[in-house]
């Protein structure tokens, strides 16, 4: 509950958000809850007709892969986020961050819900531009937390935002 009350003031930049979060070790496994909490959306992104999408999956073969495309991310960005912490001497900040970056995926939660919710209503339109809004504030965010807990500058926040991109889209690619 703490640490969704520091996602609100996140949410609103208030600075005080970065003392909501338990910054352990202990807390940085804890927050793995949080992103548990958003594996269900997963199953909203499944092709209605999947027989046709993949003619050779069953249906808990393909939710089953999609669960691991979504873990191998989940797991993927802070191991990445931990080497690049070690290669720019910010290794004790990690944890805290990484901890902040697990509770801040709730924060796009309610985007995923709505672009679903776009294109099953048939409004592709707008289920665009709530994707495009979408990946706009989780990049802006990721951007603040590079910068606020790693104590980045703009260049070093921007590659880390890059290399969360690059995973994004390589697991996207692996799965079609």
């Amino acid at each position: 509950v703490r640490a969704v009350k520091g996602l609100g003031r996140l949410f609103r930049f208030d600075a005080s958000y970065v003392g909501y979060f338990d910054k352990s070790i202990q807390g940085t496994w804890r927050s793995f809850f949080a992103m548990m909490l958003v594996a269900p959306i997963v199953t909203l992104n499944m092709p209605e007709n999947l027989s046709e999408a993949y003619p050779n999956a069953s249906e808990f073969r393909y939710l089953l892969v999609r669960y691991l495309i979504y873990v191998i991310g989940w797991f993927a960005v802070p191991v990445v986020a931990l080497e690049i912490g070690r290669w720019i001497k910010r290794s004790e900040a990690m944890p805290s961050f990484i901890t902040v970056y697990n509770w801040f995926q709730l924060i796009h939660l309610p985007f995923a819900i709505a672009v679903w919710a776009a294109f099953e209503g048939g409004m592709d339109a707008i289920g665009g531009l709530i994707a495009l809004i979408s990946i706009t504030v989780y990049f802006v965010y990721l951007f603040c937390l590079s910068r606020s807990f790693l104590r980045l500058e703009n260049h070093g926040a921007a590659v880390l935002v890059i290399a969360d991109l690059a995973i994004s889209l390589a697991l996207e690619q692996g799965q079609a």
